[in-house]
């Protein structure tokens, strides 16, 4: 089906090596049905080659979206609906390090996107913590010491949906832990395509296909292999744009 934009919550690659990105942006780049790219570093991403991962990120982010950016956080909007991409700005093992910049251009671009009632979409690696089964489905990774200062900032504005991945889960199978709500900010945990750990739903190939309407977000789980829509309560989220 065709999309206005693709995004991926990090762990493009495995250990960060030139070849592995070499390799996913070629089967990206040939996507024609791909016209926008959102993209952020998971830990896998920045454990080792931070620089090489960091220069890499930024030059797909212009090609895809010309915004001429020397950061990996940024915003983008399609259709009147804002996209705000927060990224690690240090190489740390699991969790993420959001600079006091990063935390103002978040909270200026929510303000700019929610003025007209409108839902806005956050994403970043990690999710935030104690949320998605964190620490029983995973022992460590989330947004580190600025969890709850970037947890805030999003609560204060309405129809703010948290995109999020890390803990390499599948569809899980319980709503509660695919996702999270609190104090009006959803949180939603996106399955790992390739690599499943113990925990939902075990189909490699799989991630959410979202729709945006005037009055609700939909999300529905998707085998991307097949092209089929997986099928049970939990594989369709709706929430209603208050």
């Amino acid at each position: 089906e065709s999309v206005d934009a693709f995004l991926i919550a990090g762990d493009i690659a495995d250990w960060g090596t030139k070849n592995e990105y070499e390799r996913f942006y070629r089967v990206l780049d040939e996507q024609k049905a791909v016209p926008y790219l959102f993209a952020t570093l998971g830990n896998h991403d920045a454990r080792i080659f931070f620089k090489r991962s960091t220069k890499t990120l930024i030059k797909k982010i212009n090609d895809y979206l010309k915004l001429g950016t020397d950061k990996v956080y940024y915003s983008y909007d399609i259709k009147g609906y804002t996209f705000i991409v927060l990224c690690t700005e240090k190489r740390i093992l699991e969790k993420a390090y959001i600079s006091p910049e990063q935390i103002a251009f978040l909270d200026k671009e929510l303000k700019r996107g929610t003025k007209d009632g409108k839902p806005v979409f956050v994403m970043c690696h990690q999710p935030f913590a104690e949320t998605h089964g964190l620490p029983e489905v995973w022992k460590t990774g989330d947004m580190g010491e600025q969890n709850d200062e970037v947890r805030a900032v999003m609560e204060k504005y309405k129809n703010v949906f948290f995109i999020n991945g890390h803990l390499h889960g599948g569809i899980f199978e319980k709503v509660a832990e695919t996702i999270n709500e609190e104090n009006g900010v959803w949180s939603i945990s996106i399955p790992g395509y390739r690599k499943i750990n113990n925990v939902g739903i075990q189909d490699c190939g799989t991630g959410y296909f979202c729709e945006v309407y005037d009055d609700k977000v939909v999300f529905r789980a998707r085998k991307f292999i097949t092209g089929e829509y997986l099928q049970g309560d939990y594989t369709r989220l709706e929430y209603a744009i208050k």
